[in-house]
């Protein structure tokens, strides 16, 4: 007995697959998991006819979710297509967060996972050393996945067994996911915001020499650094509006370094999208985003330090003050991109 039955609710037939869930579940709550006191809604996709589709949009339209889990994926094709543009849009209209698996295939992420309004999460063992099997390439080049990483790798579920698999590594992030939104509801809806400081808040694996890591992601998710973020407003926001020129400035926080430490942030702003399930698809397509650059401006004097922007809907920065003395910089998001959408965006930074 893994659950209080009262935090549960199921809807479809009990298959094969009911162990899948049973372990998927335990990891995000229950007496064992990560959110104990999260509420749990398990849907059995063979209860509409095998699509796993038509069950998430069941539970979409009747059920107010805030986090839904995917360890599950339908194809490797290595490229974003109508399923991911599907999700983007719930991701987009709904402003749900979406935490998916990428699948075991030691190539490819799985459908719909390079989704870039999701997150995408790889397993690692107790060495933190990805696991040989899992997904993490894409063909695309605005495609910075996967996320983060997580355990699971040789995990023990009490009462069921030892596994491995992306499967349990994302229900991992699912589970911090609900315990920042059980502290601050603000997160319920804005995902880009959770994503960002998810980010931001990760912890570099071994195998990592840059922030961002093709392979890795962002590094090993950790709730701490996450939720201290929020704790101390190390966070901030601004806004894309439509039809407004490149080169123009988002938003300029100034901020202080100290000697020989380190900044780094990370922002994200969501994918506009307007596919709906009965578009959903195999099919390559290309999503449609604004680019942001982040540039860090030394006032004392006077210079640029630090620039990065990627094509994608996200970007990073890291920088050091190797000074020996604190210094005072300007931290400037500025539209690289003539924008199309109406939107927020939302940053994080550490200086450590």
């Amino acid at each position: 007995m893994n659950f209080d039955y009262s935090l549960i609710t199921n809807y479809g037939t009990s298959s094969s697959g009911q162990n899948h869930a049973n372990i998927v579940s335990t990891i995000i709550g229950g007496y064992y998991g990560i959110a104990p006191d999260a509420h749990l809604f398990c849907i059995n996709y063979n209860s509409f006819g095998g699509s796993a589709i038509d069950a998430f949009e069941y539970s979409l339209n009747n059920y107010n979710i805030d986090i839904y889990n995917l360890s599950i994926g339908w194809g490797y094709s290595g490229h974003y297509d109508m399923f991911c543009k599907y999700f983007d849009y719930v991701a987009y209209s709904t402003l749900k967060t979406i935490v998916k698996s990428p699948g075991n295939n030691n190539q490819y992420i799985s459908t719909p996972g390079l989704a870039l309004n999701i997150l995408t999460v790889i397993n690692v063992d107790s060495n933190l050393e990805v696991s040989l099997s899992s997904g993490y390439d894409s063909l695309d080049s605005f495609s910075y996945k996967p996320d983060m990483s997580a355990p699971g790798v040789s995990l023990i579920i009490p009462n069921i067994g030892t596994f491995t698999g992306t499967s349990l590594a994302a229900p991992m992030v699912t589970g911090v996911c609900a315990l920042l939104m059980e502290e601050f509801s603000i997160l319920k809806t804005k995902n880009n915001l959770l994503k960002t400081i998810l980010h931001c808040g990760c912890t570099q694996l071994p195998s990592q020499s840059n922030f961002y890591d093709t392979h890795s992601g962002f590094g090993l998710v950790n709730y701490s650094n996450s939720r201290n973020y929020l704790l101390n407003n190390q966070y901030g926001n601004y806004t894309l509006f439509p039809n407004v020129t490149s080169n123009y400035d988002l938003m300029v926080q100034n901020i202080t370094i100290p000697s020989n430490k380190s900044i780094q942030v990370t922002t994200h702003w969501l994918v506009i999208s307007s596919c709906t399930s009965s578009q959903a698809s195999a099919n390559p397509t290309t999503p449609s985003f604004s680019t942001v650059s982040i540039k860090l401006y030394d006032i004392f004097s006077g210079n640029y330090v630090a620039t990065n922007l990627i094509n994608s809907n996200m970007n990073f920065l890291t920088y050091k003050n190797q000074s020996s003395i604190n210094k005072s910089y300007r931290l400037e998001f500025v539209l690289a991109s003539q924008s199309f959408i109406y939107g927020g965006a939302h940053y994080s930074y550490e200086i450590g």
